[in-house]
């Protein structure tokens, strides 16, 4: 399962809230790192790293590397997905993300951001909170 996940998962999971969802859902993805790909933008990354300490950073990024995940460039989102997800009424950053989950061909964006989740018609990709996902990747396969 291929997976982007929005820069407020990575920010809660690493940070002072253990109990909150996507904390879990980071500790699932260390097991399953096999089954569950990672795909991450320099834009997330940059994100992450304004909102977490040195230390958390640093957890994060250990986390990146044991699973294989390569930052990609905003440059790999091409110009006209991007421009469709802007006319749907996402933000640049938010547009960005979704361009880049859809070039990806990931499964599933990972957001608690109420504008992809409120994002109507179809998409390539679901849209689902970390508590959902850890619902779908608990089940075995």
């Amino acid at each position: 399962m291929r997976l982007v996940l929005d820069s407020n998962e990575y920010i809660k999971g690493f940070g002072p809230e253990e109990t909150h969802p996507a904390a879990h859902l980071l500790g699932r993805i260390s097991l399953e790192g096999k089954r569950l790909r990672l795909h991450v933008t320099r834009r997330i990354e940059k994100e992450v790293a304004r909102n977490l300490t040195e230390t958390q950073m640093r957890l994060c990024h250990r986390f990146w590397r044991a699973l294989g995940v390569e930052i990609d460039e905003e440059s790999v989102i091409p110009g006209d997905v991007l421009a469709k997800y802007a006319e749907r009424g996402l933000k640049i950053g938010d547009a960005l993300i979704a361009a880049y989950a859809e070039s990806k061909e990931v499964d599933i964006l990972v957001s608690e951001n109420r504008h992809f989740l409120a994002l109507s018609g179809p998409l390539p990709f679901k849209v689902l909170n970390a508590g959902d996902v850890l619902k779908i990747i608990a089940r075995p396969t």
